[in-house]
């Protein structure tokens, strides 16, 4: 029996081994996109605790009333003057917005408490991270609304920061 050396693999091997790798891709890729998403989703907890201070300051400084500082609150513009922070420096401001790649910024403060909030843009991902501080407590609360697969990890991750 005369046996030749076989080189390479047969179709059938070949289409086997796409498969596989298309199952595993399929499976993978959703799962990459969410770890991408809540990776961004940080950028809004960083942001707000260097404006925190400069809120708080702000505060100790005119007391609660209702101003916007930061973003399109009131429709007034950008009013990033109003903070010790160079808000120009960490976002993109153009006239009534303040916006980051992924995020739309506004920071106002009412009668009875200041708000930030960021809104994510430009993603089939739709949710807003909050920040108020109300005057009855003195004490800054953040939680998410909106897609539950990111908040709920977001939400996870705060309540355990407490």
């Amino acid at each position: 029996m005369n046996m030749t050396n076989r080189r390479g693999f047969t179709l059938v091997e070949l289409l086997v081994v796409v498969l596989i790798i298309g199952i595993l891709s399929s499976v993978a890729l959703p799962q990459y996109t969410k770890a991408v998403e809540k990776s961004r989703s940080s950028e809004p907890l960083t942001v707000f605790g260097s404006l925190r201070p400069a809120v708080d300051l702000w505060v100790l400084e005119n007391g609660y009333y209702s101003v916007e500082l930061v973003g399109t609150s009131s429709g007034s513009g950008n009013r990033a003057d109003r903070l010790d922070v160079d808000v120009e420096r960490m976002f993109h401001c153009t006239g009534d917005r303040c916006e980051s790649h992924n995020f739309s910024y506004d920071v106002y403060c009412g009668n009875d408490a200041c708000y930030m909030n960021a809104s994510r843009i430009n993603s089939s991902y739709n949710y807003n991270i909050h920040s108020e501080k109300r005057k009855s407590t003195g004490a800054w609360s953040t939680w998410c609304d909106g897609d539950s697969k990111i908040c709920n990890s977001i939400n996870s991750t705060l309540s355990g920061a407490r």
